[in-house]
């Protein structure tokens, strides 16, 4: 029976309430056998308390500190608790995770060096819905619990056509040789027959060499020529998924222009990954060496266009442009060169009254709700039908721009896109955020019309890739992705459990608005502060 991971939760007891709730959201793993949970409310009557507390803290796989002022002030927290964690950690027995509970003066603690959770450190009850910040924490430690769970539990080994032995790499089954003696004397009834096996075979090839060798001389006496083998009803069944294509007529749908010199080689355009199928290597068109820096070829195309259902889209150059930051968190590390394509995104974040266009046509799901955080109508008022959409989870937003026979962009489209190729921090520049440049910080308190902010543009003259809503973008999740990201047209991760999500919402600080800030979210999830745009290659 596979073990679960066991979790410590090292909490203070004014922080009841909250370790409750960060509890529940770990439920999902709990319920998956994935994990056991243990605190002090576990101790049963008549129980040695101190002794309760030593073993399951000396036992854990992961130790939780919920870190608070009450838990840096509790002397039995910070003495006993958190020094005894923290040399297991060290040592090597166990993980230890702080969660910032409550904001206090932990970061030169002992643990002050650690990874701690939600995202940048953002104590849960400064997160304008504590729900998010806790779900935030319960996918990092998902990420964590995985990766142990898998090393404790390693798939069953299968039987080896050579011996019964495990041949796991870290088995300590000794392994039996077939030149054994007592081994040879157990399987000789099994290799006598065996033998007669192959013998029979043997006789049925030769055999039916000779009739095959007969038959093959006749000649069709009205074709002229010799009897085929052709299969009979043989198809080749194509596998792949239909695309979805926009329903409209060709007068409804507008020209681009496009004054590109064609071209016999193939361009690298980037695939978007699935929610369901991991992305395969794509495969040369033809042989011709990779140059050591790719140059893209000059085109001539229309800096804007507006694609179907009335989307303007603005043209980001091919070229290279540095992605990341050293500023941000590990995830944004290191900054690395990439080269795109050229291709095309949206100019502004797709609105309700767009995303209705598709629900009316059936082929998109409203959105799960239809209110937002401080309107009780908000997807059908249409006081609000050029405002962000919102409650979309991946996999709708991928249909959406399917229908539009556009995509979600990628990670790294997303950036340069926000940023251009001068590495500056903001879409702006580097002026400090503010309200006259972007919605942010609750100054508003909610989503704003698109485009509201024309002096917080990015170099292209893309609106709200900082504020408004967050973004989902086709990547799958990866925290170390950029260490081994491929240097032109990166997708992301060939698979994963959550789905990017980029630039920022209303409600975040400056900090979280940045070009090179990352987030995730699973994918079957939607909010008031997510929603999306599309882009296209040309």
């Amino acid at each position: 029976m596979p073990e679960p991971i066991t979790i410590f939760f090292a909490y203070a007891r004014a922080d009841q309430a909250l370790r409750d709730e960060l509890d529940k959201h770990l439920a999902f793993l709990r319920r998956g056998n994935l994990i056991k949970g243990w605190y002090d409310g576990d101790i049963s009557a008549g129980e040695d308390y101190q002794q309760a507390i030593h073993q399951n803290l000396h036992t854990a796989d992961i130790i939780l500190l919920l870190i608070s002022p009450d838990f840096i002030a509790s002397d039995y927290c910070y003495d006993v608790e958190m020094k005894k964690a923290m040399a297991r950690h060290e040592a090597g027995e166990a993980v230890v995770i702080p969660v910032i509970l409550r904001p206090c003066l932990w970061e030169d603690t002992p643990f002050g060096l650690l990874q701690a959770l939600p995202k940048d450190a953002r104590p849960i009850i400064f997160w304008p819905h504590r729900d998010q910040g806790f779900h935030d924490a319960a996918m990092s430690i998902r990420e964590k619990v995985t990766k142990l769970y898998a090393q404790r539990n390693p798939p069953p080994f299968t039987r080896n056509f050579r011996g019964e032995v495990d041949i796991r790499p870290d088995s300590q089954t000794e392994t039996k040789s077939l030149f054994d003696p007592a081994t040879l004397i157990d399987k000789r009834p099994k290799l006598v027959m065996g033998a007669g096996v192959v013998i029979g075979i043997l006789l049925l090839i030769v055999v039916g060499t000779l009739i095959r060798s007969v038959f093959s001389e006749r000649v069709d006496p009205v074709a002229g020529s010799a009897i085929t083998d052709e299969p009979e009803g043989g198809s080749i069944v194509d596998d792949t998924p239909p695309t979805l294509t926009p329903p409209f007529s060709p007068t409804a749908t507008p020209t681009i222009p496009d004054t590109t010199t064609p071209t016999s080689l193939p361009t690298a355009t980037p695939t978007i990954p699935n929610s369901s199928t991991p992305i395969p290597d794509l495969p040369t068109a033809t042989s011709i060496p990779p140059t050591p820096t790719p140059q893209p070829a000059p085109t001539s195309r229309p800096e804007t266009i507006t694609d179907a259902n009335d989307s303007p889209m603005v043209l980001i150059p091919a070229g290279p442009f540095e992605m990341g930051s050293e500023d941000g968190a590990d995830d944004e590390k290191p900054v690395h060169t990439v080269t795109l394509d050229d291709y095309y995104i949206d100019r502004y974040e797709v609105t309700n009254a767009q995303y209705a266009a598709c629900v009316d046509d059936s082929l998109c799901e409203l959105p799960s709700n239809t209110a937002s955080y401080t309107r009780d109508s908000y997807y059908n008022n249409s006081e609000f039908s050029d405002y962000p959409v919102i409650y979309v989870g991946w996999n709708q937003a991928t249909t959406y721009c399917e229908w539009r026979g556009a995509r979600l962009p990628t990670e790294a489209e997303w950036e340069k896109a926000a940023r251009g190729t001068d590495g500056r921090t903001y879409p702006w520049g580097e002026q400090t955020p503010n309200e006259q440049l972007l919605n942010f910080l609750s100054n508003v308190g909610d989503t704003t019309l698109v485009g509201s902010y024309p002096d917080g543009v990015s170099p292209y003259g893309v609106h709200d890739m900082a504020g408004n809503v967050w973004e989902w973008v086709a990547d799958w999740y990866g925290g170390d992705y950029y260490s081994s990201s491929p240097e032109t047209n990166p997708i992301g991760p060939t698979s994963g459990s959550s789905r990017v999500v980029r630039g920022g919402g209303w409600y975040n600080s400056g900090h979280n608005v940045r070009a090179a800030i990352r987030h995730r979210n699973d994918p079957p999830e939607s909010s008031n502060f997510i929603g999306f745009r599309c882009a296209r290659s040309p």
